[in-house]
């Protein structure tokens, strides 16, 4: 419609420019804190924070990868 605004498309997950994690990687996190392996360890093996992989494991990211 004329004279509406628009807006940017959304970008999230992996889509998003800055993302350094991938659904692939997630499936993977999570798959290694269910198996007990800890934050900080799943963090430096793939070079995020320690809040990056507290975030995905309590989905508070990443809700849309089941």
């Amino acid at each position: 419609l004329a004279g509406t605004n628009t807006l940017p498309p959304k970008h999230g997950g992996d889509s998003h420019p800055n993302a350094k994690l991938s659904v692939a990687k997630v499936l993977e996190i999570r798959t290694r804190i269910t198996n007990g392996d800890m934050t900080a360890d799943i963090a430096r093996a793939y070079v995020v924070t320690d809040a990056a992989i507290d975030s995905v494991k309590h989905n508070r990211t990443w809700t849309h990868v089941q």
